[in-house]
């Protein structure tokens, strides 16, 4: 398989490759040749290395596992959930979604979570489903209170229990444009921050977490009238650590 995009994720399927029982190889080949029509085209602009410059993970799961997960809420208190179930498998199995939500420490702990239901996933289909909630007054995340909270998606399969678990970090916020202005959970909001480009001294183009979480700290901590609540990441997408920093620290 092949990606064409340097910066944005992509997975490939290499399961019918796979030999069990036997040495296998894996090859990535990197190319950063320029082309007259991509972004910047032939010029160097902002692409002068080549090479991988993002993680490379191998993922090793059952047949019948999770897809892709998406969070949104708002600041109303309201948040859909929507979870994709994908049966690779050549038999038909029965499986129950769970969702449970936490806070961001144990003490904000919410209620039990919320069922799909027993559903039959036939042998090469994927199932999408929604769950819509409300969640009574949560704690708004800003720059100034960066709260987060956890929705935990378990997928159990009958008698056999869990067979996949993921998590993903969200925060309850609104924002929009009213009138000219920014507005965050529907008050105005100046933005006042950086610029960051992502390459370093030590890693060229390569993620560098630890390098992003020290910049957006110092970015942080410098504070003209109003304080740093924002940041540009640029022209390019990002690692996503580094949105997961700026959650985590309260930079818009």
């Amino acid at each position: 398989g092949e990606n064409v995009d340097g910066f944005l994720p992509f997975s490939l399927d290499i399961s019918k490759y796979l030999r069990p029982g036997s040495r296998n190889s894996i090859v990535v080949r990197a190319d950063n040749t320029r082309r007259a029509g991509d972004v910047p085209g032939l010029l160097r602009g902002w692409r002068p290395f080549g090479g991988i410059i993002r993680p490379v993970t191998l993922v090793a799961s059952d047949a019948l596992h999770l897809g892709r997960i998406a969070v949104t809420a708002g600041a109303d208190g309201a948040y859909k959930i929507k979870v994709e179930v994908l049966n690779e498998r050549e038999t038909e199995a029965i499986t129950q979604t769970w969702v449970f939500l936490r806070g961001a420490g144990d003490s904000m702990a919410m209620p039990n979570g919320q069922g799909f239901g027993e559903r039959p996933m036939a042998p090469g289909k994927r199932s999408r489903l929604t769950l819509d909630g409300q969640m009574e007054n949560p704690a708004l995340w800003s720059p100034d209170s960066p709260t987060l909270y956890r929705a935990i998606v378990e997928l159990h399969e009958d008698q056999v229990g869990v067979i996949d678990r993921r998590e993903v970090t969200f925060g309850f916020r609104t924002i929009g444009v009213e009138n000219g202005h920014v507005m965050l959970n529907g008050d105005p909001v100046l933005l006042i921050g950086f610029n960051r480009h992502e390459d370093s001294l030590t890693h060229d183009m390569c993620a560098n977490p630890e390098l992003a979480r020290q910049d957006l700290l110092r970015m942080k901590a410098t504070a003209p009238q109003g304080g740093v609540n924002f940041v540009r990441l640029c022209h390019y997408p990002h690692d996503p650590g580094t949105l997961d920093i700026c959650d985590e620290i309260g930079l818009l």
